[in-house]
């Protein structure tokens, strides 16, 4: 699933981005306690297609199997 979004505050087009994070609350809803994620890994992982190298993300990929 492709998701193109745009980064108002950084003003680039974002292809694809985690399917957990909810990028308005910063929460992130891989994570077993809904915990709230910081500017710099929101970042890194929610907000790119490189949220598959997120450990929370992946954990989570892991407990469903």
């Amino acid at each position: 699933m492709l998701l193109l979004r745009l980064e108002t505050n950084r003003s680039l087009v974002v292809l694809d981005a985690c399917p957990f994070g909810e990028t308005e609350t910063n929460i992130c809803m891989a994570s077993l306690s809904a915990m709230v994620i910081g500017p710099g890994n929101r970042q890194e992982y929610c907000s790119t297609d490189n949220y598959d190298n997120c450990p929370i993300f992946l954990a989570k990929s892991l407990r469903r199997r």
